[in-house]
């Protein structure tokens, strides 16, 4: 429903959500986190009150991450408009545009990509479950766009017969994640190329936030700039024949 669907009462009671969240997140870096008591204190509310609108601290932070990844794929969207020659063009400067999110928030990025709430007694669950395959679902759709748009180079089915044997596990938490993948016309051997692909990118992201990379390479985005090239040519993108390669890169860096 939209907000001139909604009821004054409703519109009230959704603002108070917002502003819930609002302040939930601007919490995420104090020592000890998130904490009920703290929110109702700085909204000037009673924790009782909170409970209203939350059925529980899992409860809110879900809500949290349902609202940053919500943030993030609108930031993809935005830097792939930017460059919406080609859908090579969109994926690196949406890839960049998560690299420099993901370094200017990295409480976000940690409870996204690092702390996982999967209680299915909660109610804010399957909605942060779909926000987060939207994520998910931008990169993936670029990746088999490409792949449907210039064909690369995948394993043959001897050389890939033992992974896909391990892939086509039950348990694979990637058939969990790209469920719309299982059956569908991309061969497990592209899936296999998209998982190695989003491994070097979310590794090099991971590493850089933690800082597990020296600042130098950091700031300079050196490392960065060769996985991603790397990347590119994984999925046939050549970084020095793509029109805009370093552009793109320099960029979205540069915002």
């Amino acid at each position: 429903m939209t907000e001139a669907g909604l009821t004054r009462r409703e519109r009230q009671r959704q603002a108070t959500m917002d502003e819930i969240v609002r302040t939930a997140r601007g919490q995420l870096s104090e020592p000890g986190g998130l904490s009920l008591r703290a929110i109702a204190q700085e909204m000037g509310i009673t924790a009782p009150a909170l409970y209203r609108y939350v059925s529980s601290l899992e409860g809110l932070t879900l809500n949290v991450t349902t609202s940053i990844y919500d943030e993030i794929v609108e930031v993809l969207h935005e830097a792939a408009d930017r460059h919406a020659e080609s859908p090579e063009a969109r994926i690196v400067a949406a890839a960049t545009a998560y690299r420099q999110w993901s370094l200017r928030h990295r409480d976000e990025f940690v409870l996204c990509f690092v702390t996982q709430i999967t209680d299915p007694s909660e109610p804010e669950q399957d909605a942060c479950a779909i926000a987060g395959g939207r994520f998910r679902q931008f990169f993936a759709d670029l990746f088999v766009e490409i792949w449907h748009r210039r064909p690369f180079a995948v394993p043959s089915e001897a050389e890939f017969a033992e992974i896909a044997a391990l892939m086509d596990d039950p348990m694979n938490p990637f058939r969990d994640e790209h469920d719309e993948w299982v059956d569908s016309e991309v061969p497990a051997s592209v899936q296999w190329i998209f998982l190695q692909v989003w491994t070097r990118l979310f590794g090099i992201v991971a590493l850089e936030v933690f800082g597990h990379v020296s600042p130098p390479l950091v700031e300079s985005a050196a490392l960065f700039r060769a996985v991603s090239a790397d990347c590119a040519g994984t999925i046939g993108i050549d970084a020095a024949a793509l029109p805009g390669f370093e552009s793109i890169v320099g960029d979205e860096l540069s915002r």
